[in-house]
């Protein structure tokens, strides 16, 4: 394998292995939104406490 081969699956190793890790951090942040809006309905269903409504709702496709 000459070396210019070896160059071309190095960069395209990283290249896959930082689009995993994106979407890996994507799906953490979604999963910490839908856990937020999950506790939110929690603590407004308990009724011990009163919850403020939030100034903005995100989009989150879980």
């Amino acid at each position: 394998m000459d070396i210019a081969t070896k160059a071309a699956l190095v960069v395209s190793a990283s290249s896959a292995q930082t689009k995993q890790e994106l979407s890996v951090a994507m799906l953490k942040q979604k999963q910490e939104a839908a856990q937020g809006i999950v506790n939110m309905l929690a603590k407004a269903s308990s009724g011990a406490t009163t919850v403020a409504a939030p100034k903005r709702v995100l989009d989150v496709e879980v």
